[in-house]
């Protein structure tokens, strides 16, 4: 799993989880088995864990970057365009059902996940230059995503570059792209 790629729990995905405690005392589940379930889930995360948090300056700069970098790769491998106007994220779609034949290699796991950093600090960046907003290192109970914060909106665009190449077009990025600028704007 790519660091991008932690996928957002929804709120009716956490209020179902069942808490450890009560994991615990299920008869069913041998206490052993518990631990060693645990146990590996842990190792697994330490062995795919993100880079340390860095500073709102240094993980903006580092989203810019990324974004140029992604400019860049289209114009070298896709012949796209990338300007970071709202229209180019339809740019980013495109691209997405070309990267087979585009890149060397074609769709790996390896171009998948630097596909995923720079797309989605593309789009990133083009909320954040159009709307506003600012890049944080999102924190809950599963994890920490990169997010970008405008008007009490927060989006996930890295997330959403890793769901469009697991699950298909029914995760438009041009369709996501308007439905939170809408609500950046208030207008939903």
């Amino acid at each position: 799993i790519a660091p991008c790629s932690k996928p957002r729990q929804t709120l009716s995905n956490r209020n179902s989880r069942v808490e450890r405690s009560a994991r615990a005392d299920a008869p069913r589940f041998p206490r052993l088995l518990l631990d060693a379930v645990e146990l590996a889930f842990h190792d697994f995360n330490r062995q795919f864990k993100r880079p340390p948090l860095m500073t709102d300056n240094a993980l903006a700069s580092q989203m810019a970057a990324d974004a140029n970098s992604a400019v860049e790769l289209a114009a070298s491998h896709f012949d796209e365009s990338l300007d970071y106007s709202e229209a180019s994220v339809a740019a980013i779609e495109r691209m997405v059902d070309d990267v087979e034949y585009s890149l060397p290699g074609g769709a790996t796991p390896e171009n998948k996940r630097l596909l995923c950093r720079l797309w989605g600090a593309y789009i990133g960046e083009v909320f954040r230059r159009n709307l506003g907003g600012q890049w944080l290192m999102w924190k809950d109970e599963y994890g920490e995503a990169i997010a970008l914060q405008c008007n009490e909106v927060t989006v996930f665009p890295h997330d959403k570059i890793r769901k469009r190449f697991s699950q298909g077009i029914e995760h438009k990025l041009d369709a996501y792209y308007q439905v939170f600028r809408g609500q950046m704007k208030g207008e939903n």
